[in-house]
């Protein structure tokens, strides 16, 4: 006869085996109750969770982990024919159906490990488990058919694409809310608001803290007592003298702060709005801190509430988002023996990255990894801020702090350092609105540090690798007569989006002390395309994992292979006084051009005419019916300056155009990208018509302009020196437009670049078959109708 009871005494004699392992490997407890509960917070959830459809209901095992959010809830039937149902709605008869029934009320708040088991054996008993991440609406079938230690549940989550993901979410959005609060209630200025939450999650890691903090009625004395934990937890790090008194005396505007120290408010109830706020963090951050040790939380915090602010205050600070981090740590190939320096460090990103892959590398080796936390990890900054977020950082990831220095990384005594024998420099040094010399020499003085052939990687902005001015010219020079530049690649130009900042930026990869000679080749990639996009509220994400899948591994396998792709990657010889990037090397696919392309230019532009009323129709008819092949066999490259003369618009302020001028017949032509980049239509011009206009701020869009103009600043002309009409300029303006993935607000398509680009077109005896560029533009669609009405 089939019994329910044996089914759940051999679940129960596994559930309490599993328990004593975990607690034997975990020092902590674990609590398993059966068929009720005695956590308020389960108990109130499943009030309404009746598989009978009223009242209250309680599956066979309920197992939790005190301060952790996470559940594991078993359902048990004694026959395997109610294992589960079709449609997993019979709750009262399924063991599946009813336990994925308690998962979505207490999903509510807890992440719940849903398991249905059926059986009257071990041998017979059959298991399906099942993952419902708190406040997701359907939980997922993790196909595990046993039983796993608790310990094994805990690493899933902390795997879990869809669990990051949402915890990441929920992180930001309480992040915003947060900063409201700080700025709002405390009045704490930016820069203090990063600090109070990493001196709460500091304090909240020890447990006398947590449990004395909730007793304590008056708020000075809870600043103090943070305070205090704080400098207890250094000295039991051994971290004393200066540096314990940076960063106890940096935490000390807690003891300032009326908002804090007031024991009343004005309307002389009890001011509890730290004690408020240390519950908010233990319940909305704390977890995330704890889950995700490797995650940069700090400095996530630091980048949230500057979005919402007008500057850093001046600190140049572009915080390095969590990918590059890690991507640093794959380029240098960090394992458990490297030695990482980060001369400008910030908030610790770039340290906390590569103590990861070291600790990974290690393999649970205590004593190594103690030595990683002690000897291997450097860190210097100079504001004294970032300083003690670095510092915290690193201590709520268990170690790795002890050699951070809070001092200028150029008048820090270089032997001290070099006495740790670096082997990799990892640096995002703080932009500056010059022309990028002040950056480069950061990276000079972090290849001071590093041992001979160490590896120093940096990301800065383009400008850096650019050759415009002497500054800029005097640093490369030195950096390439003392050490080797091993590859460059640039980056996206949304990468520092989420930073309050437009910077564009590369990466730059040296060889220290090892000069760059004249038979050296530098490996320059076009990473421009990260896979990322912008979500709200997270902000540019690999939302689609694109970049984990695929363009990561691309990346890698090109870089370290030296592949030279088309469009992608080259290898090349590149000295001082040369333009250390990809885009002016690399070479335009024109292979690649369809009819779409033209047609898609053809479409944009009478678009623009009909919708300006310069055109009566719109249409998808040909001019010519007549419609020409593509034959790249007969086309040749030839420089833009042989075809036109480059020449600046006279700038024209819009509100004067406003203000002096009614609106007309001549166009003003922006460095917009839409509207063949006109901005309303005046009666006034400045420059005549009948020529191509690039803008040179951004992108680097052509367009054709058939009228006289008028144009804002960043606009210039490209005056033919052939017979132009609009066929062969639409023809002109697709080819240029290919040209893009050169420019950047970092690095725009100026009078010097727009003259030397090379383009490639049709010829015929020697010379462009500008009879053969029109009939072809004649005979595509949407040609009909792009002459303007007379």
């Amino acid at each position: 006869m089939v019994n329910e009871r044996k089914t759940e005494k051999i679940i129960r004699d596994i559930l309490y085996k599993n328990k004593n392992e975990y607690e034997k490997e975990t020092e902590q407890s674990v609590i398993i109750e059966e068929q009720k509960s005695d956590n308020p917070r389960i108990d109130k959830l499943l009030k309404t969770a009746s598989k009978k459809g009223s009242g209250m209901g309680y599956p066979e095992f309920i197992i939790s982990f005190p301060n952790k959010d996470l559940i594991i809830v078993v359902e048990c039937k004694g026959d395997i024919k109610y294992h589960k149902s079709k449609n997993l709605d019979k709750y009262d008869t399924y063991a599946v159906d009813g336990v994925l029934l308690y998962s979505s009320y207490l999903s509510k708040e807890f992440d719940v490990i849903s398991i249905g088991a059926s059986g009257q054996t071990k041998k017979e008993l059959v298991i399906d488990t099942y993952l419902q991440i708190r406040r997701e609406k359907n939980a997922r079938d993790l196909k595990i058919q046993k039983i796993y230690e608790f310990v094994d549940y805990f690493g899933i989550l902390k795997k879990d694409d869809i669990k990051e993901k949402v915890d990441f979410k929920r992180l930001i959005e309480y992040s915003q809310l947060l900063n409201q609060k700080l700025r709002d209630d405390f009045e704490f200025e930016e820069n203090l608001r990063p600090l109070i939450v990493s001196g709460i999650l500091l304090a909240l890691e020890d447990e006398g803290f947590c449990l004395s903090y909730l007793k304590k009625e008056k708020p000075l004395e809870i600043a103090d007592l943070i305070i205090t934990t704080i400098k207890e937890r250094l000295e039991r790090d051994n971290i004393k003298g200066v540096k314990q008194n940076t960063i106890v005396q940096t935490y000390g505007f807690m003891r300032t702060n009326t908002k804090i120290i007031n024991a009343k408010n004005k309307d002389g109830t009890p001011n509890t709005l730290l004690k408020d706020l240390i519950k908010e963090v233990e319940y909305n951050i704390k977890p995330f801190s704890q889950n995700y040790r490797f995650h940069d939380i700090l400095g996530l915090f630091y980048n949230e509430f500057l979005r919402y602010a007008n500057s850093d205050g001046g600190l140049g600070i572009v915080l390095t988002p969590k990918h590059i981090t890690e991507l640093f740590s794959d380029l240098a190939e960090v394992n458990k023996d490297s030695i990482i320096i980060d001369n400008c460090c910030g908030t610790g990103g770039f340290l906390i990255s590569a103590m990861r892959r070291m600790e990974e590398e290690a393999k649970g080796d205590k004593t190594k990894i103690k030595h990683i936390h002690k000897k291997q990890l450097i860190g210097i900054e100079n504001n004294p801020k970032m300083f003690v977020l670095a510092c915290s950082n690193m201590m709520l990831r268990g170690d790795g702090k002890s050699n951070i220095h809070q001092q200028d990384c150029f008048e820090i005594n270089e032997e001290e350092i070099k006495k740790f024998k670096p082997t990799i420099a990892f640096l995002n040094p703080p932009y500056s609105k010059g022309n990028g010399h002040k950056e480069l020499t950061f990276i000079e003085n972090a290849l001071s540090f590093l041992e001979p052939n160490g590896i120093c990687i940096a990301i800065v902005p383009q400008s850096c690798a650019m050759n415009t001015k002497k500054g800029n010219l005097a640093v490369k020079k030195r950096l390439l007569q003392k050490h080797t530049l091993k590859a460059v690649m640039s980056m996206s130009n949304t990468l520092f989006e989420d930073s309050n900042t437009n910077a564009v930026a590369c990466i730059l990869i040296f060889e220290a002390h090892k000069q760059h000679s004249k038979n050296t080749k530098t490996w320059f990639g076009y990473w421009k395309n990260d896979g990322f996009i912008k979500v709200r509220p997270y902000g540019r994400i690999d939302y689609y994992g694109i970049y984990r899948d695929k363009i990561k591994k691309l990346w890698l396998n090109s870089f370290f292979n030296k592949k030279e792709i088309e469009g992608f990657s080259i290898l090349r010889h590149v000295d001082f006084d040369d333009e250390l990037l990809v885009e002016p090397y690399i070479k335009t696919k024109f292979k690649n051009l369809t009819d779409k392309n033209f047609e898609k230019t053809l479409r944009e532009y009478s678009t623009f005419l009909y919708h300006n009323e310069l055109q009566d129709k719109v249409s998808r008819e040909s001019y010519s019916n007549k419609k020409l092949k593509l034959d790249f066999k007969k086309w040749k490259f030839i420089q833009l300056k042989k075809l036109f003369d480059v020449k600046g618009s006279k700038t024209t302020d819009k509100k004067i155009l406003e203000e002096r001028y009614k609106e007309g017949k001549y166009p003003y032509v922006t460095t917009q990208a839409t509207n063949n980049g006109v901005r309303g239509f005046y009666n006034f011009y400045t420059d005549e018509g009948n020529v191509l206009t690039i803008d040179s701020a951004t992108i680097g869009f052509c367009s054709y302009q058939p009228l006289k103009f008028s144009a804002s600043d960043h606009v210039e002309k490209l005056i033919p020196k052939f017979n132009l009409n609009v066929f062969r300029a639409l023809f002109l303006a697709t080819i240029i437009n290919m040209e893009q993935y050169r420019y950047s607000y970092g690095r725009k398509f100026n009078q010097d670049r727009i003259k030397e680009t090379i383009i490639k077109l049709p010829f015929k005896n020697r010379k462009v078959d500008w009879d053969w560029i029109e009939n072809y533009i004649k005979g595509l669609n949407y040609s009909k109708y792009l002459e303007i009405n007379s």
